[in-house]
């Protein structure tokens, strides 16, 4: 999240897991391959009507 931005900053995976809770994230896990974060989650889908 820093690349090429004069004041950008490192976000924490619990900041970021955090985000996707928020967001109705459901069932997040991390996963660190090599020099990397990758976080995984599931929203679940609208039904019609916009109820979940």
């Amino acid at each position: 999240m820093l690349v090429q931005t004069e004041h950008g900053r490192c976000y924490t995976v619990k900041e970021m897991k955090d985000w996707l809770k928020k967001a109705g994230i459901k069932d997040i896990s991390v996963i660190m391959p090599a020099d990397t974060v990758l976080i995984i989650g599931e929203k679940q889908q609208l039904k019609k009507g916009g109820n979940t």
